[in-house]
């Protein structure tokens, strides 16, 4: 019994090992989702967007971010940056990027009232 409640912990714990390291990507937008559909109310027309940049080395870097064909916003970073903020949004379709040294991504969301 001992051997194989030793064989189900190791077998868990090699799974969780493999599957930390399957969706490292340099650039991660956490929020808002790709494909996602978001409602806002004239009220509070915000939306939280948040991301982070991971280089492998610790040289200074760069970074910018924005919506559309708008930048938003860079900054200076040396490894890893992480950024949250909240953006005002009116309805329609959105593409959401950010842009590294090191990486790039986008989403792409739908935002209705």
């Amino acid at each position: 019994m001992k051997k194989i409640y030793i064989a189900i912990v190791l077998a868990a714990v090699s799974g969780l090992v493999g599957t930390s390291y399957a969706d490292q990507v340099n650039v991660n937008i956490a929020y808002p989702l790709n494909g996602g559909s978001y409602k806002i109310s004239p009220d509070y027309p915000f939306l939280t967007i948040s991301f982070s940049v991971t280089c492998k080395d610790f040289k200074d870097r760069n970074v910018e971010w924005g919506y559309n064909s708008e930048t938003l916003g860079k900054a200076k970073f040396r490894g890893q940056i992480s950024l949250q903020f909240l953006q005002k949004f009116s309805e329609g379709v959105w593409l959401i990027w950010v842009e590294s040294d090191c990486g790039k991504n986008k989403v792409k969301i739908k935002v209705r009232e």
